[in-house]
């Protein structure tokens, strides 16, 4: 049995499918932290902005929209 074969028999599980998605939410959080303090700069909001908008669809076309970090402090 290869690493490879044990992933794939784990991923087609419930518990594999939640920590596929779980993982590509935080890579999305990671992602969206880097992408706001480019366009906004360093800003302690930026930690709970981004895992707010990771659970958001459009969440990035959000991001290049905004103009500032206020623009996005707002739940939707």
């Amino acid at each position: 049995m290869t690493v490879e074969s044990v992933a794939e028999f784990y991923a087609q599980t419930d518990s594999g499918k939640f920590l596929v998605e779980r993982g590509r939410e935080e890579g999305r959080e990671e992602m969206l932290v880097e992408l706001l303090r480019e366009r906004f700069g360093a800003d302690e909001r930026i930690p709970a902005l981004a895992e707010r908008l990771a659970h958001q669809a459009g969440a990035l076309r959000s991001v290049l929209a905004a103009t500032s970090l206020d623009d996005l402090d707002t739940p939707s």
